[in-house]
């Protein structure tokens, strides 16, 4: 497999079929390609249950390009509310009917420029920000912290489908799970002068952080890095601080990790 999962049932590519959906300049074209994934998505949820689903929604993404904040990009957003609308009543089916448990995360992939709500690439707060919506039950103390991120979606499906990611990928991996059971949140990292200090906001108790430091990248090549053990501290003392002046790298790859978890960060010295 080369390492890519396989794609079972796949609906793609609509945009390159002129003749089902001719391009318009308006570009509402999109919007009923968007109509089509989503019916044959909520049909395939509905008859088949899919062990992980995903579906992405352009048209609302083409209007706020286009327009910014505009009634073009409101009126595609409650469009999409439709949608999704279709392909929750069909989560809904399987969980009524076939006694299953299902998780649904919704969220964008981006956010837009403060000044016309059209571009984004920036570092303005309005950029950087994007919203999730989830059914899930147990959430946990990432979901509401102050830097949940987008990326905290993908290990989150890994826990509620319990797939154990293996540990050298899981010290590459950012991203906390914002359900079921953590140690701490809000990982910080500094470094100044050889010192690096750490804090963290405890969320458990009782129990230990071990700190990991490398100074390589092999897993860049499809390799391993060999990690050193820096120290092990209470979870519950929210800081930790070491000296790096004999380490002698030009980066340093930290990982902290609990029994529930890990966090990453990078020093570049350069």
């Amino acid at each position: 497999m080369n390492g890519k999962p396989p794609v079972d049932i796949h609906f793609d590519g609509y945009e390159l079929d002129t003749a089902q959906f001719p391009h318009d300049e308006k570009g509402d074209y999109m919007h009923r390609i968007d109509e089509k994934v989503t019916d044959e998505a909520a049909l395939t949820i509905k008859n088949k249950g899919p062990d992980l689903s995903w579906i992405y929604l352009e048209y609302t993404d083409d209007m706020g390009h286009r327009y910014g904040d505009s009634p073009e990009f409101y009126k595609a957003i409650a469009l999409a509310d439709q949608r999704v609308g279709l392909v929750w009543k069909a989560v809904q089916y399987r969980q009524q009917q076939h006694n299953e448990d299902w998780m649904v995360i919704i969220t964008t992939d981006h956010g837009r420029d403060s000044a016309t709500g059209k571009g984004h690439g920036g570092q303005s707060a309005r950029e950087r920000s994007s919203w999730m919506f989830t059914n899930a039950k147990n959430l946990n103390e990432q979901f509401r912290a102050p830097l949940a991120s987008a990326t905290d979606i993908m290990p989150s499906i890994a826990r509620f489908m319990n797939i154990q990611i293996p540990k050298d990928k899981a010290y590459e991996m950012d991203g906390t799970p914002f359900i079921g059971q953590l140690s701490f949140i809000n990982p910080l990292f500094s470094y100044h002068n050889d010192s690096l200090r750490l804090h963290w906001t405890s969320v458990a108790k009782a129990g230990t952080l071990k700190i990991w430091m490398s100074t390589s990248n092999q897993y860049k090549t499809g390799g391993s890095d060999a990690y050193q053990l820096l120290g092990t501290v209470p979870i519950a003392d929210g800081k930790a601080s070491f000296r790096l002046q004999e380490k002698n790298s030009i980066f340093y790859k930290i990982v902290l990790e609990t029994d529930q978890q890990t966090a990453n960060y990078w020093i570049d010295k350069k």
